[in-house]
């Protein structure tokens, strides 16, 4: 069991449940399950910090992968001190002191966003527990089976009907295909892009196959900590809007990205977070309520 005092107060709920990741489950009273990349884990937060704490063999790498993959190590509080001298972003972000962006797999984030493509977070999360399951090297824990999130070379194995059949995958099938084998052949070179300026990386991203500009934005974010992006979607493009309302015609997604990206700088993909959670929260409640 590793103690990161530095996430003492991270917002679990928030992090692993907010659209970033879907390969988590809450499990005991205040323990989460889920993957940092091949290891599994359960973490909890207390006031001592984030307890991370590996579900097999002791892992001598676990707190490095843990620190990277929360982004411990980055100046959040310096961050969003600069964000909330916006009047409107600090009211959507009250409550969410404890928000973070995750440093994922960029591989495992890649084929996810393929996969979330007009899907929603809780069928996403079912067909990617069957890619797990098609493609990973089962691994015992407490008894039972469980999969790490495939390989390249694993998923470039499995043909497009399979993934369609048997991860209903629909449309995404190919896509996830293929990119998968252009990982596996060395064709994307993934880990090279780490070095890349966002504009580059983004071009990258987008030419693999089922790669769109919110995909690639949201993989930029999500797996290289590419602050600098405003990945845009139904919700954020409804948040946003009546947020900071602009006369004239409707924005498109694209006006709106480049609207953000001069309004929050180089925390704008923070502000995308605490829009989204926000919109997110606000639905929840409003079905509760129902």
């Amino acid at each position: 069991m590793i103690r990161i005092r530095e996430l003492a107060g991270m917002d679990l709920e928030a992090v692993l449940f907010g659209g970033q990741t879907f390969r988590w489950e809450r499990v005991e009273v205040g323990w989460t399950a889920g993957w940092i990349g091949d290891r599994p884990v359960r973490v909890r937060v207390t006031q001592e910090g984030l307890e991370v704490g590996p579900r097999t063999a002791q892992d001598d790498g676990l707190e490095p992968a843990a620190r990277r993959y929360f982004d411990a190590d980055r100046d959040y509080a310096g961050i969003r001190e600069r964000l909330l001298r916006d009047d409107r972003l600090r009211v959507a972000a009250a409550g969410l002191d404890g928000l973070r962006i995750l440093r994922q797999p960029p591989f495992e984030t890649v084929i996810s966003f393929i996969v979330s493509a007009n899907n929603n977070i809780p069928r996403i999360t079912k067909c990617l527990s069957s890619l797990c399951r098609l493609g990973g090297k089962p691994v015992s824990i407490d008894g039972e089976i469980e999969w790490p999130f495939p390989r390249p070379e694993s998923l470039a194995g499995l043909d497009a009907a399979t993934l369609r059949a048997e991860a209903n995958l629909g449309y995404r099938d190919r896509y996830v295909a293929e990119t998968s084998a252009l990982v596996a052949t060395g064709a994307a070179r993934l880990g090279d892009w780490e070095a890349e300026r966002t504009p580059a990386l983004l071009a990258n991203l987008r030419g693999l196959p089922g790669v769109g500009p919110k995909v690639a934005e949201c993989i930029a974010l999500f797996a290289y900590g590419r602050f600098d992006v405003f990945p845009v979607d139904t919700w954020i493009r409804q948040v946003y809007s009546q947020t900071y309302p602009s006369r004239g015609p409707v924005a498109t997604d694209r006006q709106i990205g480049e609207r953000a990206r001069r309004r929050f700088g180089s925390g704008a993909g923070l502000a995308q977070q605490y829009l989204f959670e926000f919109v997110r929260r606000r639905g929840r409640a409003a079905v509760n309520q129902t």
